[in-house]
């Protein structure tokens, strides 16, 4: 009867052992350690992103700028520029670029043209004067791009503007290509829900046809239509009144032939003389 319980009794220890062991074998198994691999995750999360220094629209710019004396105030321009020489958009009537004379360095507009521009401006851009903030904005391969402020000596605000690649933002602008956009072909300014700022309209061949100014949703001063040759050959100016309120109607100054010659000239700017 002793041996019949010893024997039981042993029987019954190696079990719960057994129990046990393959108790801590699962435990084991279905429970790998993720700490490390948590803490790596994080530690990736967290890091910052590295900004590329001196990089804007995907293109390395050079950062430097002028100090001129404008009757006494001094007139500091803080700009980035392109090292090499960089073609800009042909359409876009206003390029701003770096002319060097003599030592001196400047911030000059030009017309637009086919060929490379040297040291186009491109990035940041800020002006001051006196050391207090005046203007400032960004430049897209020489031309005005994203919002322009600009402000007194005492930071009142003077003018805001808003830029896509040299046009006003919210500009009204067609193509005669509608897929590829290349060949521009009207290019009407809004500003805030209005007509305002320079009109133009294009040939398909890229000349200039029309050009104008809107004020307050109006046509105002001189617009000018000409023909369609290689040489730029103005066909008429239609004058328009000055004063955006005023409701004189508009009329024809002045016309010409397509070899430049005087065909017509108004009474109205006649009796002026």
């Amino acid at each position: 009867m002793k041996g019949l319980f010893c024997a039981l009794f042993i029987l019954f220890t190696l079990n719960v052992y057994s129990q046990r062991e393959e108790s801590v074998l699962q435990d084991s198994i279905s429970k790998p350690d993720l700490t490390l691999e948590k803490k790596l995750k994080e530690v990736v999360e967290a890091a910052p992103l590295k900004k590329k220094k001196n990089v804007y629209y995907g293109e390395k710019v050079k950062p430097s700028f002028t100090r001129t004396n404008a009757r006494g105030k001094i007139i500091i321009e803080e700009f980035n520029y392109l090292k090499e020489p960089t073609r800009a958009d042909k359409f876009v009537r206003t390029i701003f670029s770096l002319e060097r004379v003599k030592g001196n360095t400047r911030i000059v507009k030009s017309k637009p043209s086919t060929k490379p521009f040297e040291q186009l401006l491109h990035g940041p851009y800020r002006k001051f004067q006196d050391n207090v903030l005046i203007e400032e904005g960004m430049f897209f391969y020489g031309t005005k791009h994203e919002r322009w402020l600009t402000t007194d000596t005492k930071g009142r605000l003077l003018k805001k503007e808003h830029y896509h690649k040299g046009w006003y933002r919210d500009s009204d602008i067609s193509h005669y290509d509608l897929e590829k956009q290349s060949k521009l072909q009207e290019v009407v300014p809004v500003q805030y829900g209005k007509r305002e700022g320079p009109y133009y309209y294009f040939f398909e061949n890229g000349r200039m046809a029309i050009k104008g100014q809107y004020e307050f949703d109006k046509r105002v001063g001189i617009w000018e239509e000409y023909y369609d040759a290689a040489r730029t050959t103005i066909k008429r100016e239609i004058q328009y009144p000055k004063d955006p309120f005023d409701p004189t109607p508009p009329f024809i100054r002045k016309e010409w032939d397509e070899r430049g010659n005087t065909i017509y000239t108004s009474p109205k700017i006649r009796r002026s003389r």
